[in-house]
């Protein structure tokens, strides 16, 4: 409920200045249209409003996408069991684990509270997923709630070791993640984690292909960087390693 109040909060705030913008110009502005003074006066008592409700809307803004990615990230963090990517089921990799669901289904809740009770799509200017170009506040808000997931993540993936069966699970969760990136209309983060995803693969290689893409340096840019970082999260790490002439460094990104 306290998401929901956030854009249903800025929707009245929206009509509120709309009401107000009619009345300083349909009602009071004819009257001082004769005296340049106060019509200067007006302009810029209506510019000020203005920049007073935008103001105030991104700090609600800010605030709630604080609170949302806090719980997020803390239910990514109590569902998330080592298991996940040690021993998984037999139908690893089918479905998202359910830490993953959990912190997606937070996500969503401030996403779509924000379609349906946020200002009006007039003013929006777009509709959910059209693919037209989005105002100011719900741009904001859609790529600080999917930046805020690839961060989430990157700190996440990094607590646990991998097998290559679990391996093949955390591909499966990032999918998922990129696909809420997706439907946050972040289309430049849906690309990171897919960068992500590419290097996590390093989890499911054979050892010996291991060996082999640490020592030739197959990757290359980002995948590469990762890929090196991600190989030192796999459960067999420590035996791998010493075949490894070029140790890959600690695991410090986040």
């Amino acid at each position: 409920q306290g998401m929901e109040a956030v854009p249903a909060t800025i929707r009245l705030a929206v009509t509120v200045a709309g009401a107000a913008h009619s009345l300083l110009q349909e009602q009071v502005g004819p009257l001082m249209s004769h005296d340049v003074r106060e019509e200067a006066a007006l302009h810029n008592m209506v510019k000020q409003f203005d920049l007073w409700i935008d103001q105030a809307a991104q700090l609600t803004i800010a605030q709630s996408l604080k609170g949302t990615l806090k719980k997020a990230e803390k239910t990514l963090a109590s569902l998330q069991k080592p298991a996940d990517f040690l021993h998984p089921s037999a139908s690893a990799g089918e479905v998202p684990t359910a830490a993953c669901k959990g912190c997606i289904a937070v996500i969503q809740r401030l996403s779509e509270a924000w379609w349906r009770k946020g200002p009006p799509a007039d003013q929006r200017g777009v509709g959910k997923g059209s693919g037209k170009r989005l105002d100011g506040n719900t741009a904001s808000l859609l790529m600080q709630l999917a930046t805020g997931v690839h961060g989430m993540v990157r700190r996440h993936l990094a607590k646990f070791s991998y097998s290559p069966v679990g391996g093949v699970q955390l591909l499966r969760d990032l999918s998922a993640f990129q696909g809420l990136c997706r439907e946050l209309q972040a289309p430049g983060v849906e690309h990171e984690l897919e960068t992500l995803r590419e290097a996590a693969s390093v989890l499911v290689m054979a050892p010996e292909k291991v060996v082999k893409q640490l020592e030739e340096g197959l990757w290359s840019g980002a995948v590469s960087e990762d890929g090196v970082w991600l190989a030192g999260l796999r459960s067999d790490w420590s035996t791998l390693s010493r075949k490894v002439k070029s140790r890959p460094h600690e695991p410090a990104r986040t």
